[in-house]
């Protein structure tokens, strides 16, 4: 017999592992010596192959059965928001941005605090060339902290719905050559707020030193609940800043209901234009769907091809409803604090996780073992939310129960209460009467459906499923007419 070293038994157990899952389509079994690297974090079943093998970051754990009730969830809620509150007051709520120009693009930022009033207004003018914007005031090397600015509009226009809008809408940028980047997407998000007069507020810039960003706190130190980040990338991801801009807004709006969070390269789709019925093509449309729920998102595109896919998400982190209330106030500061590795995802997967637990009031139990990888966790996640399908709908208490091969295919055709205070929207238009239908949020099962939003990157590397969010539909409508048009107001040069 060949004595094997440590690399080549490695090989031999990861070989023999991949040839079970991709070749058998049954999980293994394989004896792993003392002291060996073991992937516990790759969910595997009869019925998903997994590449998590083909991962890096994969850690050792023994791992732990979790389940919390609704008091322990609400004092993990209680003690984020205490943590968070010294971020949240970081960011700068006291700025107006201007659209000064649309092309070449332009833009400036005035302080209203009254300190400020003195002060010359910042500016980027992408006139004057791609260095020149990033070494502006706003740009990446000249902006120091983060401000989170309402855009400058006209006087309120006629609304064509039957009250004035409650939903504001909220951006994150790091920079305004990150802004420029994703031009056309704002300039579809201002003309639309514009068009039905709500407020569009953007976060720009890194409201929080590097070093907190990437402290990972720890909440209850005394509660085998409390979420722990042990992923091995020493960095935390800046997309987490979306929190705070959400926190930072509801301190600073007392009116506003409730935020619809848009990623700087989403937009505003046909099923926005009205063309069907305008009276529920708005964010409000959405929240009226389930009035107990605070957290509002989907799932990413249809895909059939996706049927029971290892590559299926629980929820997108990049288009999100909060209701402003205390619950949501917790649940974006538990994300905060939970903030673990280069993806937001992370967190948020996890902390679904403990809220249909503690809507169970503990029955429905995770498996932290799969907490510590972002390819094992998400894919864990979609299982476990399919496992225990009918646990989770007895005991939301919602009519929305999801279709009947949610179970199966993993992918939401109906509305699915995760638990009373979330809804998961469909990849399909949602019927409210008989003549009513809100059209899918962000995907539908039809490619050529109308869809609210679209997530199609300016870069077209790769282009959205959906036949209507085409790059050519981010500015114009059906009928010619102009989703980009914004009212150009004055301002300093």
């Amino acid at each position: 017999m060949v004595a094997l070293g440590t690399t080549s038994r490695r090989m031999v157990v990861a070989l023999a592992a991949w040839w079970c899952r991709c070749l058998l389509a049954v999980p293994c079994q394989a004896n792993v010596m003392p002291g060996e690297w073991v992937v516990q974090a790759a969910y595997v079943d009869s019925d998903h192959s997994s590449t998590d093998l083909q991962r890096r970051h994969l850690v050792q754990h023994n791992g732990r059965n979790i389940s919390v009730t609704h008091s322990t969830l609400q004092m993990l809620f209680e003690a984020a928001t205490n943590q968070a509150e010294d971020a949240v007051r970081n960011v700068d709520t006291n700025c107006l941005l201007r659209v000064e120009r649309t092309a070449p693009a332009r833009i400036c930022v005035t302080s209203l605090a009254t300190s400020a009033t003195k002060q010359q207004p910042k500016c980027a003018d992408a006139a004057l060339g791609w260095e020149a914007v990033r070494d502006s005031a706003l740009g990446t090397n000249g902006l120091k902290h983060g401000m989170l600015c309402r855009i400058a509009s006209p006087p309120m226009r006629a609304i064509p719905t039957k009250a004035a809008p409650s939903v504001a809408v909220v951006s994150f940028v790091t920079s305004a050559d990150y802004l420029f980047a994703n031009w056309h997407s704002f300039l579809n998000k201002v003309s639309y707020c514009e068009r039905t007069g709500r407020g569009f507020y953007l976060l720009l810039g890194k409201p929080t030193s590097t070093s907190m960003l990437n402290d990972r706190p720890k909440l209850l130190r005394d509660s085998p609940a409390s979420p722990r980040c042990e992923v091995t990338e020493p960095s935390n991801t800046i997309n987490i800043y979306k929190t705070l801009a959400l926190l930072a807004l509801f301190r600073a709006s007392p009116n506003l209901i409730g935020a619809m969070y848009m990623d700087a390269d989403t937009w505003f789709a046909d099923g926005s234009d009205g063309a069907n019925n305008a009276s529920i093509s708005t964010p409000e449309a959405y929240f009226a769907l389930e009035p107990s729920a605070h957290l509002f998102g989907n799932q990413n595109c249809y895909n059939k091809k996706q049927r029971g896919s290892p590559e299926l998400v629980a929820m997108n982190s990049g288009l999100l409803f909060f209701r402003k209330s205390a619950w949501s106030r917790g649940f974006l500061s538990m994300w905060w604090s939970m903030r673990c590795g280069n993806r937001d995802q992370m967190a948020l997967f996890h902390l679904l996780l403990l809220c249909m637990s503690a809507a169970t009031d503990g029955r429905f139990v995770i498996d932290d073992r799969h907490m510590y990888d972002y390819y094992a966790l998400r894919q864990y996640a979609v299982h476990k939310i399919r496992a225990d399908y009918a646990l989770i709908a007895a005991s939301s208490g919602s009519r929305w129960r999801g279709d009947a091969d949610f179970p199966f295919s993993g992918q939401a055709l109906e509305p699915i209460a995760l638990a009373p205070q979330i809804l998961l929207l469909p990849s399909a238009a949602v019927r409210v009467s008989p003549q009513s239908v809100v059209p899918g949020l962000r995907s539908d099962a039809d490619q050529h459906a109308a869809t609210f939003v679209c997530h199609t990157k300016e870069s077209g590397k790769k282009p959205d499923r959906m036949r209507r969010c085409t790059l050519d539909r981010i500015c114009l409508q059906h009928g010619g007419s102009d989703r980009c048009n914004v009212t150009i107001l004055e301002g300093d040069h």
